[in-house]
């Protein structure tokens, strides 16, 4: 996310989680950001973006302007061939 323009201003309808990235990140004046910031699920990264409620796997995209809802399955599929317990 590095490089990422950050809203400046956020709503109420983000978490204390959310708020308390924001607060603590590193972004420029201009709303840059100048490290990477991590998130465990999409929504987590998308809302800290925006600084607003919102839904990752629909509004982030890949390079190629997918969204990540359209890559999922292929990603759980991945993920539940290589980390399944048998």
């Amino acid at each position: 996310m590095k490089g990422s323009y950050i809203s400046l201003s956020a709503t109420d309808n983000i978490g204390d989680n959310i708020v308390k990235a924001r607060n603590e990140a590193n972004i420029d004046e201009n709303g840059i950001l100048l490290d990477d910031v991590f998130f465990a699920k999409p929504s987590q990264a998308s809302q800290f973006v925006i600084g607003n409620s919102s839904n990752g796997w629909k509004e982030r995209k890949t390079e190629d302007s997918r969204t990540l809802a359209e890559i999922k399955p292929k990603q759980e599929l991945l993920y539940e061939l290589i980390y399944e317990v048998k």
